[in-house]
């Protein structure tokens, strides 16, 4: 079983000196991206506990929105880690990895214990306030595994 073998330093990093990765595959909506500003200004320390990985190029690896969202509130200065020993087919698989959505909600836990606006507000997919109390019944069928073309067009 593999484990870890080794930690990174994070450490303050000129956002001057960070490039946005140019084949990030992920992208953000203008309201997302408004929020995550929001978000950032509201509590910047959150950024110590999840740094942007860089590569030795200063190339972000993960937290491209996260750099687009700090040069917009105009910082000078970012938490980093820079993966040196991180090889170009590793950063590859990292990209889509470090983006990946491997759980779901459970939306009766975040209706009962966060408030709707704050939930909107930090941008949670899937939620949407207008099912008011949790009903696991009337929920919408957010799978889409079965939906034909005709479906989509319609």
């Amino acid at each position: 079983m593999s484990k870890v073998t080794k930690t990174y330093e994070v450490q303050m990093v000129k956002v001057a000196d960070l490039q946005n990765n140019p084949n990030n595959p992920r992208t953000i909506s203008a309201d997302a991206f408004k929020n995550l500003v929001k978000s950032i200004e509201e509590d910047p320390q959150m950024l110590a506990l999840r740094p942007l990985v860089a590569d030795t190029d200063m190339v972000v690896q993960g937290g491209n929105m996260r750099l687009r969202a700090i040069k917009e509130i105009g910082w000078e200065e970012v938490p980093c880690i820079i993966a040196d020993d991180y090889s170009p087919d590793a950063f590859h698989r990292f990209v889509v990895k470090d983006n990946a959505t491997f759980g779901d909600w459970d939306f009766s836990v975040l209706t009962g214990a966060w408030d709707t606006q704050d939930l909107i507000d930090w941008g949670v997919e899937g939620f949407n306030p207008d099912w008011g109390d949790y009903e696991p019944e009337l929920m919408p069928d957010t799978s889409y595994e079965d939906i034909t073309a005709e479906e989509i067009e319609a």
